[in-house]
């Protein structure tokens, strides 16, 4: 048998890191969700991930929330969307791991001020609205929401 071609060895490893590297966001069995998880309760993995993409949509489209966005390459943007919703998955009681940075760390130098802050959760409502996310899960993700906000916002 005639060992595989260097381009092919080159695509398995690329497949291999590829899937290594999504790692922290495929679900986990062995950390499986409390049956009523807001992560449950909100539909799972896949329904975060589209709430995620709508909220992001919003961002990207929003002319107070876009320029933060600005100049990143897909690849940012990418993983900016994948970093949420294992966020997301994280902190609703799902079985991914977020390993991404801290709050404080990854906004540090964004100077996000309250009124950015402020656009950035209608923006969100606006998301949850459109998801029809009940009055309960939507309470308990806008607490989620607050307690991060002061490792996001910075003084005025």
């Amino acid at each position: 048998m005639r060992p595989p071609s260097l381009l092919r060895a080159a695509a398995i490893g690329a497949a291999l890191l590829a899937a290594a590297s999504c790692a922290s966001s495929t679900p986990d069995p062995v950390n499986a969700p409390k049956p009523n998880s807001l992560y449950v309760q909100l539909g799972g993995y896949d329904k975060l991930a589209a709430l995620r993409d709508d909220f992001l949509g919003r961002m990207l489209k929003d002319t107070v929330t876009a320029p933060f966005f600005a100049g990143l390459s897909q690849r940012e943007l990418d993983r900016i969307r994948q970093m949420v919703v294992d966020q997301l998955c994280t902190v609703t009681g799902g079985p991914c791991v977020y390993v991404g940075k801290s709050m404080k760390e990854a906004h540090k130098n964004l100077q996000i001020t309250p009124a950015v802050w402020n656009e950035a959760m209608r923006l969100f409502n606006l998301t949850l609205d459109d998801f029809h996310v009940t009055r309960d899960q939507r309470n308990e993700l806008l607490a989620i929401m607050r307690s991060v906000e002061p490792e996001i916002v910075s003084a005025p």
